[in-house]
C-alpha cells in the first residue's frame, strides 16, 4: 500500500510542468520508455509519487484531448486522411497534432475502413490479425496501401498491410491510451476496492459493495454503504470549503491531548484509486459525491493516490469528506467503541 507523502506544497509546480508537457506535446506523449524515464525524473524532481504524477497528468492531458477531438475530427478530410494517404506514419501525425496515437489510429481506421465500431475496438487490440487485408480499406484510400505493396513486392519480408503495421506501432508507442491501458486502469480500481472491503471487514464494519446494492436495483452507488454510519477522525484545519470558510462540525470532539482532530458521521465510501487534482475533483468527482449525499447522507472520498492542497477541494458544504493514501485507522461506532484493524476498543469523547 502506498505510503504517505506531502505533495501540497509542490502541487502548483506540478501542475505547471504537466501543463507545458501537454500543451507543448512532449516527446514523452508518444514513446513508452520515454514517458517513463521523464516520469521517473519528475518524480525526483518535484518529490511525487509515480502514480501520483501519472495520475494527475492522465487528467489534465484527458482534459486537452476533450477539447483536441474536435478539433482533429475537423482536419480529418482537409489534413490527417490527404497525409496519410501520402504516406506520413499514424506516429508522425499523432505528433504533429499533439493528439494520442491509439485515438488517431481509431479516427483513421473510422474514415478509411469498412469496419464497425465494434470490429474497430477488436482490431485496435489486435491490428495485425484484424486489418491485415487490405479488403476492409475504402477504394478511395487504397493510395495509402500502393507504396507499402510495391516494397513487399520488392521482398520486404511483410504479410500484412500498412494500416495494420502502422496502428501496431501506434498503440504500442502510446503511454497513456489504448486497450492494454484501459485493462489496465480497470483493473488497479478493482485491486482498490478489494483493499478497502478486506480493510472493512478486518475492522468488523458491516457494509453493502456496489454490486450487491445494483443487484438490488440501486442506482448510482458509492463503493461503499455502511449499515450503520460510522465517524472517523478530522483534522480540524481540514474542515474548511474550497472557498477557505471554516465549517462547524456537528459532532463531539476528541478527548483533550487530540484537541486537533473532530468527529464526523459518514454514511458511505468511494474509492478513487487516481490522484485527486482540483480539476477532476471539483468537475468529475465531487458532483457524484454529492449525489451520494442527496441519497445516503455525507460521506468519504479516499483518493488512493493523494490529492490537492484540501482547503482547494470542494467539500459539499461539509458532507464530503475527502482523504488520502489509506483507509482511516479508527472508526467510531454508534455505540461508543471504536473500531480499528483487528479489534474494537472503548473511547471516551467529550
Amino acid at each position: 500500500m502506498m505510503e504517505s507523502y506531502d505533495i501540497a506544497s509542490r502541487y502548483d509546480d506540478v501542475e505547471n510542468w504537466i501543463n507545458m508537457v501537454v500543451n507543448s506535446g512532449h516527446d514523452l506523449l508518444f514513446d513508452v520508455e520515454t514517458f517513463d524515464h521523464e516520469l521517473k525524473e519528475a518524480c525526483k524532481k518535484f518529490g511525487f509519487p509515480f502514480e501520483s504524477l501519472h495520475s494527475f497528468l492522465s487528467h489534465l492531458h484527458l482534459k486537452h484531448i476533450k477539447k483536441k477531438t474536435f478539433v482533429v475530427r475537423n482536419q480529418i478530410k482537409s489534413f490527417v486522411l490527404p497525409e496519410y494517404d501520402r504516406g506520413t506514419s499514424i506516429q508522425k501525425l499523432a505528433q504533429i497534432l499533439n493528439f494520442p496515437p491509439s485515438l488517431l489510429s481509431r479516427i483513421i481506421i473510422e474514415n478509411i475502413s469498412t469496419l464497425s465500431k465494434k470490429k474497430i475496438t477488436e482490431a485496435l487490440r489486435d491490428p495485425k490479425k484484424k486489418l491485415n487485408s487490405i479488403s476492409i480499406i475504402l477504394e478511395e484510400h487504397f493510395i495509402s496501401e500502393e507504396k507499402y505493396i510495391k516494397q513487399k513486392d520488392m521482398g520486404n519480408g511483410s504479410t500484412t498491410t500498412r494500416l495494420a503495421k502502422e496502428v501496431y506501432e501506434a498503440v504500442n508507442s502510446d503511454p497513456m491510451y489504448g486497450p492494454r491501458f484501459d485493462l489496465q486502469k480497470h483493473r488497479i480500481g478493482i485491486k482498490y476496492e478489494h483493499i478497502l472491503e478486506e480493510t472493512l471487514r478486518s475492522m468488523k464494519i458491516p457494509f453493502e459493495t456496489e454490486d450487491e446494492l445494483r443487484k438490488r436495483g440501486t442506482s448510482r452507488t458509492p463503493d461503499i454503504l455502511l449499515l450503520s454510519p460510522v465517524a472517523i477522525k478530522v483534522p480540524k484545519s481540514h474542515l474548511m470549503s474550497a472557498s477557505n470558510h471554516p465549517i462547524t462540525s456537528t459532532t463531539g470532539t476528541l478527548k483533550d491531548e487530540e484537541q486537533e482532530y473532530v468527529w464526523k458521521m459518514i454514511c458511505w465510501i468511494d474509492s478513487k484509486a487516481l490522484f485527486g487534482d482540483v480539476f477532476t475533483h471539483q468537475n468529475s468527482v465531487l458532483p457524484q459525491a454529492e449525489a451520494y449525499v442527496h441519497r445516503f447522507g455525507p460521506g468519504l472520498v479516499l483518493y488512493w493516490f493523494g490529492h490537492a492542497p484540501i482547503h482547494r477541494l470542494g467539500n459539499g458544504h461539509g458532507d464530503v469528506i475527502v482523504t488520502e493514501w489509506k483507509v482511516p485507522s479508527e472508526l467510531l461506532l454508534p455505540t461508543g467503541d471504536v473500531a480499528r484493524v483487528g479489534g474494537w476498543t472503548s473511547e471516551s469523547i467529550a
